[in-house]
Order: structure tokens, then sequence, then C-alpha cells
């Protein structure tokens, strides 16, 4: 400080520079999802975000709320930490809320297998749902990809709500696979879609050269295999097609044969009794024995110990080809993992193994001597006219079987019936069959070994004679043992579908739940002939009785009725057959609790405020 005479004092005074107000840089607004919770999510933006508290300057900002449903915009509102000298920012960020429409709901149909000429397929059940959308406003639409054998016009949906069907009219005289794709779409334009397939099979007729062709192009992976009829020439059928990428097998007529050999046949064992045995049924049988290539498009493996896509597979034990499940000859159903199930399941026709008798009447066309071509053996372990009609130890090159179909065919058209590697067949071993008269044997009903027939390329003439027969163990895999197809030609019936029904509830005042309504259906069955029983888990609260069934066709209902003054619950089972006894069933919970009384609501005092105070 100066004086008027140019003098000075001084004293120290403090003086506070104070920073500029801070800012924040706010994020952009952000999308979330109708409802969700934003304890978990981070906002990032500019030098901002949500998630945890202020560090080192940058604004971190927590949010524990919750949007409200339906809410369009939602502002979250946040305020800094305070500054050393007390200056604050209030800002806030809009987070945008959009609704998420979800996909409607449709279930499954499984794959359809229909013979030749049997009419329309169906009504095939289904259900439709969605969360948005009511179940009457739902779309639903069909497409078929093969229009020569299944136009699009020829798919006719009905039902309503949740419960909807459709039925499938195959064009008349077509046979083939068409995929069928079943969509359904909401008010939103959201959708899903099932698909499934419609196999439409020949059927036998009166035709010399009828064939069954399998096309299992498609690989190990594939869900269905279509199954045609051919009347190729027997020279068009040896060839290299049939042999890796289709499975063909011939049509063998019906008829009477004697299984077996005389006792003056040169090489014969003591396990060939002769009988006359008849084959009352027509039956299919593979041209060749099932090879390399043709495995390895079905099971995706090769198990075998000499390699070629066209030779016959060998060291699959009759386990491996048709399963560990038997019940008996007759009436056994192949496991679906071996070879046979899943050609059983991709087809939806009757494979098999054939039985020994189906495999001599194929082997030996017609004739009766020790070779197929009506040539008896002129030496039992090296014959030249065998040479000609299969691979042996005479005639073998290489140590190992040879392509299928590299020797002389049979009277039938059946290659390999001498000889390549030996043929499992369905039947369990037994030492001597018997003398007497028989029709369409299966074998015994137990054993321990299973037979092969047919010989094999490592052994002497004497065991490719048609009548020779010897036996493995089921699980024995060895490099001489192979097989081929057999089918009935028939389709396998599939099970029936009914509807799903939510659960009930009732009072007990005697009333009755329903009618209530659901959908049957069956791909062999005509809905009408299709039988629907009752059942109930708790008969004191709802007896068996009281469980009305009605409606018909496809479109079936269900009556309840408690009985009077019981409470509790019980599942009700509904049971749909069909006229192959195959059954689908659908349950539901009712219960039933006391009598009903109104709800409560508490009293509130009444109120007196100020006039404008809210």
């Amino acid at each position: 400080m100066f004086n008027t005479w140019g003098s000075t004092t001084s004293n120290d005074v403090g003086i506070e520079v104070r920073p500029a107000q801070p800012t924040v840089t706010w994020p952009t607004a952000s999308v979330l999802t109708l409802g969700e919770s934003l304890n978990d999510v981070t906002l990032q933006g500019g030098s901002a975000s949500i998630g945890e508290e202020s560090v080192n300057g940058v604004f971190v900002f927590a949010s524990t709320q919750t949007p409200p449903a339906g809410t369009a915009e939602y502002a979250i509102y946040f305020i800094p930490d305070e500054d050393q000298y007390f200056q604050t920012v209030l800002g806030y960020v809009e987070v945008t809320v959009n609704e998420t429409n979800t996909p409607p709901t449709i279930s499954s149909i499984p794959h359809q297998y229909v013979a030749l000429g049997s009419g329309s397929v169906g009504p095939l059940s289904f259900e439709v749902g969605d969360a948005e959308t009511p179940v009457d406003n739902l779309h639903v639409s069909a497409t078929s990809t093969n229009a020569d054998l299944l136009p699009d016009a020829n798919l006719v949906l009905g039902g309503s709500g949740a419960n909807r069907s459709i039925t499938l009219t195959p064009l008349s005289g077509v046979i083939g696979s068409a995929e069928i794709t079943l969509t359904v779409r909401d008010s939103s334009g959201a959708t899903s879609a099932t698909v499934f397939m419609l196999t439409v099979t020949p059927v036998r007729d009166d035709a010399t050269e009828t064939y069954l062709m399998i096309d299992i192009s498609a690989g190990p992976d594939a869900e269905f295999y279509p199954v045609t009829e051919t009347d190729q020439p027997v020279t068009a059928v040896n060839s290299e097609a049939f042999k890796t990428d289709r499975i063909i097998l011939r049509r063998i007529p019906a008829g009477t044969f004697t299984i077996g050999s005389p006792s003056d046949e040169l090489g014969r064992a003591d396990n060939e009794d002769q009988r006359q045995v008849t084959l009352t049924q027509d039956y299919y049988i593979g041209v060749f024995q099932v090879t390399q290539g043709q495995w390895q498009q079905v099971m995706g493996n090769n198990p075998s110990a000499y390699t070629g896509s066209t030779r016959p597979v060998e060291q699959a034990t009759w386990n491996d080809v048709r399963g560990g499940i038997w019940d008996g000859p007759s009436g056994g159903v192949a496991d679906t993992q071996s070879f046979i199930g899943r050609l059983a399941a991709r087809t939806g026709m009757d494979f098999d193994l054939p039985t020994e008798a189906q495999w001599e009447y194929a082997a030996r066309a017609e004739t009766t001597t020790a070779l197929n071509n009506g040539e008896n053996l002129t030496d039992a372990i090296d014959c030249p006219v065998l040479s000609q009609l299969g691979r042996y130890q005479a005639n073998r090159e290489g140590s190992q079987h040879a392509p299928v179909g590299s020797y002389q065919a049979n009277a039938w058209g059946l290659y390999d019936m001498h000889g390549n590697v030996w043929e499992w067949c369905r039947d369990w071993y037994q030492e001597n069959l018997g003398t007497d008269p028989v029709s369409d044997p299966v074998g015994p009903t137990s054993g321990t070994w299973r037979v092969l027939r047919g010989g094999d390329w490592s052994g002497n003439a004497r065991y490719s004679r048609s009548a020779s027969r010897i036996n493995h163990a089921p699980d024995d895999a060895q490099f001489v043992d192979g097989f081929r197809l057999a089918s009935s030609g028939s389709v396998l019936n599939t099970a029936p579908t009914i509807t799903s029904i939510a659960d009930q509830f009732s009072v007990a005042d005697g009333s009755t739940i329903g009618p209530i309504a659901f959908t049957i259906g069956d791909a062999e069955t005509p809905a009408g002939d299709l039988t629907v029983t009752g059942s109930s888990s708790n008969t004191t609260l709802v007896p068996n009785g009281n469980i009305t069934l009605g409606g018909s066709d496809a479109e079936r209902t269900v009556t309840i009725t408690p009985a009077s003054g019981e409470t509790g619950t019980a599942t009700i089972t509904l049971t749909v057959e069909d006229a192959g006894g195959l059954t689908a069933s659908s349950s539901f919970i009712v219960t039933v609790g006391g009598e009903n009384t109104p709800p409560t609501i508490s009293s509130i005092a009444d109120q007196t405020t100020p006039s404008g105070t809210p």
C-alpha cells in the first residue's frame, strides 16, 4: 500500500481462485429390452457411463432402477459427487426401451409314410401359440417342395385357436417324398416353422421284375431316405450307383420249395435236413450284399478289414446290423441305432434281415441243385462251376472278398448268393430244423447263435452251396461275415397324435368342466376310426365314469364331472389308439377347491384436506 509520500507498507491477504463449474459429456441414448434391469447394463458414451461410482474425475453413474413395462422412453437422472468447491452438475440420460416381440410357437409333426393309393393323410394335429398375439389371430400357412407329388393346393389346414390340423392329399399314382413346411405368423410379422416329410411308397404288383430302391445319398445325418419303385432291367441294376448311394432290392414271389439238401449231395453237412417250406407272401431281398459304401452312408463309419466302397461290408456283428433288441424272430423290433433300425426310421418301411427260409428260397431261384445255376459240385474244395458264381477259396484274388456283382447272378437277378461273405439271417440257430412241412418259418424264439448262409471268400466250395448253414454269436465280428437286406414292402405304422389340454380348476359344487376341445390324427388310420379313452389318477375325486368323451373324426371333446363335495387334484390322461395298436397320450390336471367365496378389501377412513393441497 502506498502513502502520499511514496512510502510503502504490506499485509498478507488470502485470495481463492475457483475453477469453472465441472462439465459432463453425456452418453448417447442406448436401447434396452422392455422390462430389463439396468443393474448389469453399462451405457458407454463420451466420458461418462453408467456402472460404478465416480473415479478420478470421470463421471461414472449407477442405476438400480428397472424401466416400467411398456415404457417407450425412460430418463435416468444422476448427480455426480460434489467437488471440493461444492460445485454440482445435474444431467440425465434418456434410455429408449423398445418392446421386443417374441416369435410364435408351433409344435412338430412326425414324418409320414403311406403306401401308394392310401388316399389322404390326416388330419394331422399340431399346436400354435404366442405370448402377445391371441391364438385365433395367428396365421398358419403350408408349402410343399414336391408339386408333382403333393402340390400346395392339396395341403388343407384346419382347426382353430391353439389346436390346428393339416390334411395331405398326394396325387394319385405318384410315389416319392415331399418336404412340408408349416409356418405360423403373429400380428407383428414374426414367424416360426416346423418341417416334416411325406413319403409315398410303392405297393407290390404282379410285375415279374419289380425293385425297391432306397436313396441313401443324403448320408448318415439325413432325416429321411426316399424309397421308389423301379422296373429296371437286370443289366441296368448292376451299376455302381446301386452299390454306393442307393440300395436296391428285388421282389421275390411267394411260393413253395424244399429247404436243405438231399442225403447224396456232395459236400453236405448233417444240419441240412430237407423239408417243404411255403412262403405265403411276396417279399423283397437285396440284389447285392450291403457294401461298405452303403454302410458308410447310413452309419457314418466302416468296420471292414478289407476296404473298398463296392466291396461287401464285413466285421459288422448281427447286433450292429439289427441291434440287440429281440423278443423272438416274429415281432422283434430293430434297435434304432442299428443299420436296419436307421433305415426303417428314415424310410418308414419294414426293412430287416431275411429269415433263413427267405434267404435259401431267394438263393435257389427255383433250382434244386447245390448251386443256383442248376449244377452240383464236382469237387467239395475246388469246383470250376462255382468259380463262375462267386468268390471262394479256389478263385480268390488278393486274399479278400470281391466287389459285389463281380460274378454271375442267379435266375432272379441276385448276385453273390454263393461265396464272397457269409450273410446274417434273422433266425436263432437250430441244429436240426426237422422234416415236417411248415409255412413262413421264423426259427426258434431264443438261442445262443445266429444263422449265417452263403459261404465266403476264404472257404472251400462245399460251404458255398445253397443249403450250407453255419452259426456265429450275434456280437461276433469277423472279416468273413456280411449281410443283405430284406423287406416285406410294407409301410411301418406310425403312432397317432393328440393335442395337449391346459390344466383345469373348479370348485366343489358339483359343476362340470368342459366340454374341452382337443384334436387327434394319424397317418394310416382315418380319424373317425381312432379310439380315445380317458382315465383318472384320483377316482374318488373324478371317477373314470365321470370322464365323458365326445366329438367325431379329428375334433374331439372331453367333459369332466368331479364327485360332489370332493376336493383335491386328479391327473386326467386321454389316450388315442390307431388300428395298428400304437398309442399316444395327453395328460392334464384337474384341481377342485372348496366353495368359492368373494374377495375382501379393507375400509379407508374419510379424509379432509384444505383446497389446493395435493
